[in-house]
């Protein structure tokens, strides 16, 4: 059975050979082109075959960079010692006799709680307290009495504007007056000729010496009359012409009111705001007297006893602070041209468990505090007591304000540039990706350079060295 199929089998290849051999024969070209095509088939299905796998290449991971703004202080990085505090010593802030006590060891206290009371004499009187009493007595007068020097102040400006414009009253009824003695003297003029006119006729013609006399006499009286008229129309017009001294020295008498009534409110504006100061002031020297508590805690120790005299600086109680009110100072140790340009207009930014507070310096030390370091106080947020223990350290950026950092001519790190023997050019950060910016630079300020073309206001210097061009990049 086996030996038929071998032989079925020879004979079906036979067939097809000589089938496949016949076809050749007859489509040479056709055979050729089929092979051609059957051989290009085996070359492509081969290729295709050996090609290596390609291999996913991850997406690169953004780098974390710092960043310096064009146009804002400069920043310096430092680290800040974490100071929690925990217990509060009362101190006396003035000299006195303890008068009475009411706290005692273990006893709950409130922030701005009164935990005894200090007086000037054994009898319990209080200097800084009466001076307290005087001088709100004294502003409560200065407040009641304001108002009504406030209105004596408006009627005497009241009264200026009305004497002013009664003089210029009197200037119109002085015009009226002038104008109808002008016409008078016209008047009386022509009278006058007319009586000149018939004397000289009279005495030309020889009138008697009688008649010439009534004539004269009764010109001259009329002279006279006129002379008198002249002289009151001069001065009427002298009244009524504001550029003459008498214009003038009613405008003048009003302004000088007026301005002496400015001082004068200005005076009494004055003179409230100061008796308020010195009212408040009298009451924070009282307050001396009647110690409280800074914070919320509870009283460890009371070292005085009723009847012990007190000097500034004795230790009169402990308090220890409440969790929740206790006060975390952050101190960051400095060199003095750090500390002595610490720009006071803009916050430092300190880092707490990665997130970023602004937060500006309560006080900067004028002398050195740990060798030849200057110490700047930082009172931290609240919310951040619980994030953070006594002794950590922690990042700060404090803005320094020594040099220029405008658009026109701004400073960068020294660290930022990267200089080669023709050329100077820096990393900036546009939309998360690390970009090269060829700049010119110009003077060397400290730490900072000045670059004098290539930068615009508002542009991100990187400032971290391991980043290259084209680098993803990522801030805090």
């Amino acid at each position: 059975m086996a030996q038929n199929s071998h032989s079925f089998k020879k004979i079906s290849l036979s067939k097809y050979y000589k089938s496949t051999t016949n076809f050749i024969k007859k489509r040479p070209l056709g055979s050729f082109f089929i092979a051609l095509g059957l051989l290009f088939f085996i070359i492509i299905v081969g290729h295709i075959a050996n090609q290596p796998k390609v291999e996913k290449i991850p997406p690169a991971t953004p780098t974390q960079v710092q960043l310096y703004s064009i146009g804002q202080t400069p920043k310096v990085a430092y680290e800040a010692k974490i100071e929690k505090a925990g217990v509060i010593k009362i101190i006396a802030q003035t000299s006195g006799i303890v008068q009475n006590i009411s706290v005692t060891e273990g006893t709950t206290v409130k922030k701005g709680q009164q935990i005894m009371t200090l007086a000037s004499n054994y009898q319990g009187g209080s200097a800084p307290g009466i001076q307290a009493q005087i001088a709100q007595t004294q502003y409560q007068n200065v407040l009641d009495t304001y108002g009504q020097q406030q209105d004596a102040i408006a009627q005497q400006r009241n009264i200026a504007q009305e004497t002013f414009n009664n003089y210029l009253s009197q200037q119109l009824i002085a015009s009226a007056s002038a104008n109808d003695t002008s016409s008078l003297i016209n008047s009386n003029q022509t009278v006058l000729s007319s009586l000149n006119q018939q004397l000289i006729t009279d005495q030309n013609n020889g009138s008697p010496s009688a008649t010439i006399t009534s004539e004269q006499s009764e010109i001259n009286s009329l002279q006279g009359a006129q002379n008198s008229l002249r002289t009151a129309a001069d001065n009427l017009n002298v009244q009524t012409n504001s550029t003459n001294p008498p214009g003038q020295l009613a405008s003048s008498q009003q302004q000088l009111t007026l301005d002496q009534l400015n001082i004068q409110e200005k005076s009494l504006e004055l003179n409230k705001e100061v008796t308020s100061l010195q009212a408040s002031l009298a009451e924070v020297n009282a307050d001396s007297m009647l110690p409280a508590s800074p914070i919320n805690g509870v009283v460890e120790r009371v070292f005085v006893h009723p009847g012990d005299q007190v000097s500034p600086g004795t230790e009169l109680a402990v308090i220890s602070a409440d969790e929740n009110s206790s006060q975390t100072v952050a101190v960051v140790e400095v060199p003095q041209e750090i500390a002595q340009n610490v720009s006071r207009l803009e916050a430092s930014e300190a880092t707490i468990a990665g997130k970023t507070y602004q937060i500006k310096p309560f006080y900067i030390s004028t002398d050195a505090t740990d060798g030849l370091l200057y110490s700047i106080f930082y009172t931290l947020p609240t919310e951040v007591t619980n994030l953070i223990t006594d002794g950590q350290y922690i990042n700060f950026n404090i803005p320094v304000g020594t040099v220029k950092t405008g658009a026109t001519i701004p400073f960068v790190p020294i660290d930022a540039v990267y200089q080669t023997q023709s050329s100077s050019y820096i990393l900036v950060d546009e939309n998360n990706k690390a970009v090269t910016r060829q700049v010119t630079v110009g003077d060397v300020d400290g730490n900072f350079i000045e670059i004098t073309k290539g930068l615009n206001y508002g542009d991100q210097v990187i400032l971290d060295r391991s980043v290259i061009a084209g680098d993803k990049v990522k801030t805090n």
